[in-house]
């Protein structure tokens, strides 16, 4: 700084040789070379004074040697002394003479009271454990006072001429440096990473796409063209390619249904007559909207379980198959209807007619009875007269009288009424009081007596 001037400093690399120290008695064989980093700046002329302590503490990362004979460093003898420890070995007892120990943090004169090869930690004296292992040609090691380092990796830190600056050193502005270059390259990496993650996004929705394209292909468009195939493994849930190249699961029957013959029919719905929820004035019957289209509801096939599948609007057909279910016997009759969906048959509420005849339709279930008169079926039969009148989305009605104006039997699906009919309707002497959304219904003179049968009832195209 000048004459006069006591200058401070935070940090300095010294470079040290010769006889000045040395690991070995006779001084010759230099070993270390070192960068002292301090807490606190020190002034210059105090560089070699140490706190008594945080000199003699040993550690495994670092050692030092010290021989200035003065007042003021607490060397009172002209000798080199080690102080922590050398390449990952600690010495308890140093110096030339081995005259000197470390007792509690505390170097002092005397004889070792301990062992040589000692870790002292903290003024502990333990056994070694080789905690880093020895250090290797590029290795350096750096705790709060200094860092020592080799000869060859010595020559990787460059020498910095000039004044010492207190606002400056090599290390800090290596670990900015340093810093600065990681940064850089995490943002880099992070970047590559983003692209490449993008690129992988692309990749897997352009294989979803050529998936589903595939299975498109693949898939056939109706349970008949799976059991044409000889591809089915019975019956079952299969997958199929429907409007608009939509896939869905279906359930299909591909063995025959009582008198619908062959495979390859497509479940529609299933309808427990004992319940409302399917009666004749059901939203079920108008809407777009499933019931139980899932495993639950569909998967059992002609079991008890209620269903109303997307099959309803979305599969077209040239054939329908009504099957009903009563005690433990099941059975069924198939016609030619062809359509674009069973719902384009229904929900407009408008009658349609078939041809089927009265027998066909009490062959649904044994013992059913029917009135002689009126014999009217087909989709949505329903007289539009009296809302206590019977009435079904799917059968045949029949009355007493010659007309249709009021019918009290049925046999179908999807009915309503003939229940809980008024006192003063005098012309019917039987009046029951639980509905039947699907099965047999008759009274007032029927010609196989009254009847309530309530049966699991099956729609299915082909």
């Amino acid at each position: 700084k000048g004459p006069g001037q006591n200058p401070t400093l935070i940090s300095k690399r010294i470079r040290l040789s010769g006889e000045v120290i040395s690991t070995s008695k006779d001084f010759h064989d230099t070993r270390a070379h070192w960068y002292y980093r301090f807490k606190s700046p020190r002034i210059l002329s105090k560089l070699l004074i140490f706190d008594p302590q945080d000199f003699n503490l040993c550690t495994l990362q670092s050692s030092y040697s010290y021989s200035v004979m003065s007042g003021r460093s607490g060397i009172q003898d002209s000798q080199t002394s080690f102080v922590g420890c050398d390449h990952g070995k600690c010495c308890a007892c140093f110096g030339p003479d081995k005259t000197w120990r470390v007792e509690n943090g505390i170097r002092r004169k005397g004889p070792c009271s301990v062992p040589e090869d000692v870790t002292i930690n903290d003024g502990v004296a333990n056994e070694i454990k080789d905690v880093i292992g020895k250090l290797d040609s590029f290795k350096q090691e750096i705790n709060n006072k200094l860092t020592t380092v080799n000869s060859k990796s010595e020559k990787k830190i460059k020498d910095v001429t000039g004044k010492f600056d207190n606002k400056l050193t090599t290390v800090n502005k290596d670990v900015k440096d340093n810093k600065a270059l990681i940064q850089k390259w995490m943002t880099r990496s992070e970047k590559k990473i983003n692209d490449v993650s993008g690129k992988l996004n692309s990749f897997k929705q352009e294989i979803n796409n050529k998936l589903t394209t595939v299975n498109k292909v693949l898939t056939h468009k109706s349970c008949k063209q799976i059991w044409m195939s000889r591809r089915n493994n019975g019956d079952g849930v299969y997958r199929i390619s429907v409007k608009n190249s939509q896939v869905m699961d279906v359930y299909c029957q591909m063995t025959n249904v009582s008198g619908c013959k062959g495979g390859g029919w497509t479940m529609v719905m299933k309808i427990n007559g004992s319940l409302s929820t399917f009666k004749y004035t059901s939203s079920y019957w108008t809407n777009k909207v499933i019931y139980h289209d899932y495993a639950y509801g569909r998967n059992g096939g002609l079991d008890n379980r209620q269903f109303k599948g997307s099959t309803y609007w979305r599969t077209s057909f040239k054939e329908i198959c009504v099957g009903m279910k009563y005690g433990s016997r099941l059975r069924a009759f198939s016609f030619s209807y062809p359509a674009s969906s069973l719902h384009s048959l229904i929900a407009d509420g408008n009658y349609r007619q078939t041809r089927l005849g009265r027998a066909q339709w009490k062959s649904l279930i044994s013992g059913s009875s029917l009135q002689r008169n009126c014999n009217q079926e087909g989709f949505n039969v329903d007289r539009l007269t009296k809302s206590l009148i019977v009435k079904v989305r799917l059968g045949i009605i029949a009355n007493k009288e010659n007309g249709c104006a009021s019918p009290d039997s049925f046999v179908g699906l999807g009915a309503e009424g003939g229940v809980n009919y008024p006192k003063g309707w005098t012309w019917c002497r039987s009046s029951y009081t639980s509905a039947n959304a699907a099965g047999n219904l008759a009274q007032c003179g029927a010609d196989n007596g009254n009847k309530n049968a309530r049966a699991m009832a099956y729609i299915l195209v082909r």
